[in-house]
């Protein structure tokens, strides 16, 4: 019933911490929810254990097509099978070497956001924020410097979008 009243489920979320731990749990309807907000039991959750626990809240996605394919809505065997491939792309090394690159792609972000709202032109921030993703991607993924934040004609991008509206591929 507190969750009703509270505007935004994340502060009842941030008070229930406080008051009950970092672990706790509670009901939404019939089915319980196990919170865990303890960054050691998270580590063994999702690194150590990660193959014991593949049941997780869904993300709510519109397209039918869509809804079971992504890591995120993935469940059980589909889960695992994407995790396992995709589990060593993000150990600390990799990320720490993939730092530069992400960072070269935010500081062009930040460039161009910073361009529009002097414009004083209102502006479709998807677009920005989906070819921003796409230059991170190709850059951390296959090393390759493209200019997509600046131009949504890049091939690179035309292509990725093509590969990201097809149905599940994993």
């Amino acid at each position: 019933m507190e969750l009703m009243k509270t505007k935004r489920f994340t502060l009842s979320i941030k008070e229930w911490t406080k008051k009950y731990g970092r672990i706790f749990g509670y009901f939404e309807g019939h089915t319980p929810i196990l919170l865990v907000s303890d960054p050691d039991i998270l580590q063994d959750i999702f690194i150590k254990s990660f193959s014991n626990f593949h049941s997780h809240r869904p993300i709510v996605i519109d397209d039918p097509h869509m809804k079971s394919c992504h890591l995120f809505n993935a469940q059980s065997l589909r889960w695992k099978r994407q995790r396992f491939i995709i589990n060593p792309t993000f150990s600390s090394a990799k990320l720490k070497q993939m730092s530069p690159l992400i960072n070269r792609s935010v500081t062009a972000l930040m460039k161009k956001l910073t361009e529009q709202y002097q414009s004083g032109q209102s502006f479709d921030i998807y677009a920005f924020l989906k070819r921003f993703t796409m230059d991170t991607i190709w850059s951390c993924g296959f090393g390759l410097d493209t200019d997509m934040q600046n131009n949504p004609n890049d091939r690179y991008l035309i292509q990725s979008q093509r590969v990201f509206s097809a149905e599940c591929f994993l």
